[in-house]
């Protein structure tokens, strides 16, 4: 009994670490919080003899919050880091936008002559 429990403790530990791989900042914040807010709200439920579901759900909504504001807060200062990083844009030579010199021929209003088919 023992060490299935063990073996299912593990196997949940393992699938836990795991899941938040593609999740973004503001995911894994709010899973994050979640969890500790409802260990932290049962336990202080516990304590302060009240039911430990009712502040474990408390607790998770309230981790919840604070923590996907947390990850989108980190999310926000990692893009505008990388923003921060990025070369600067070549500046462009505006000698070259005004359009075509003096001796510019606009062929389209050629005389061809008849020679033109």
């Amino acid at each position: 009994m023992k060490k299935s429990l063990l073996m299912a403790v593990l196997v949940l530990a393992l699938c836990g670490a795991t899941a938040c791989t593609n999740m973004s900042k503001t995911q894994q914040g709010a899973a994050s919080g979640a969890l500790i807010g409802a260990a932290g709200g049962a336990g202080i439920a516990a304590i302060a003899h009240g039911h430990p579901g009712w502040g474990a759900l408390a607790g998770a909504g309230a981790g919840a919050l604070v923590g996907g504001l947390v990850g989108s807060s980190q999310e926000e200062e990692e893009y505008n880091r990388d923003y921060d990083r990025r070369p600067p844009e070549p500046r462009r030579d505006h000698r070259r936008d005004r359009g075509p010199g003096p001796d510019h021929r606009d062929y389209d209003d050629a005389d061809y002559g008849d020679n033109r088919y």
